[in-house]
């Protein structure tokens, strides 16, 4: 007897059908995780990533369709890293509506926060202000990388100095991404 609810519920599930469940549509914040040329990868700011296609236009593709052209190039001007507003459907594959950068209000700053997440190359942390996640590379130094260019290695270096839930203290800049100048406790270069 104590299952006839649940019974009834799975029944009744079935006769609304298979888009009962399914949100069609939405829109978030978070960080342009990765793209290539017809998709980026967004993780949410609840921590959620996925992959987001450009909306296709047309029939198949031996009848002309495609990926939206216009959407491409939006793609194409993405700079990896930065927070995204991301307006998103359904249609059989989460497709983009519209993308666009959120610029951080000041070009440059102090922040302070917690580090929820480390890569090879950058680090995110949520500010303790806002709660907001932000990913930050370290300063470009050196030229192009054929030129011996990179990553400022001391940064990276600096980056083993920490663990995920960590409190961090980080001088910022932006330029096309936001950038570590210096962790607080990291000594001033010259």
């Amino acid at each position: 007897m104590k299952f006839l609810p649940i019974v009834f519920f799975l029944f009744s599930l079935s006769l609304w059908g298979e888009d009962f469940m399914i949100k069609k549509a939405g829109n978030l914040k978070g960080i342009l995780n990765a793209k290539g040329d017809a998709w980026v990868e967004v993780k949410e700011d609840q921590g959620l990533l996925e992959r987001y296609l450009a909306p296709w236009q047309g029939g198949s593709p031996a009848r002309g369709g495609g990926f939206d052209l216009k959407m491409l190039g939006v793609f194409k001007e993405l700079v990896v890293g930065n927070r995204v507003r991301l307006d998103w459907f359904w249609d059989g594959h989460l497709r983009v509506r519209s993308i666009k950068i959120i610029n951080p209000y000041k070009r440059k700053g102090i922040m302070n926060g917690i580090l929820v997440q480390k890569g090879d190359r950058w680090i995110d942390v949520e500010s303790e202000d806002s709660f907001l996640p932000w990913r930050f590379y370290p300063k470009w130094a050196g030229g192009m990388p054929e030129s011996g260019g990179g990553y400022n290695p001391t940064t990276l270096a600096f980056f083993d100095k920490f663990d995920v839930n960590d409190p961090v203290r980080i001088v910022w800049s932006y330029d096309h991404r936001p950038r570590i100048e210096r962790f607080i406790e990291q000594e001033i270069e010259d």
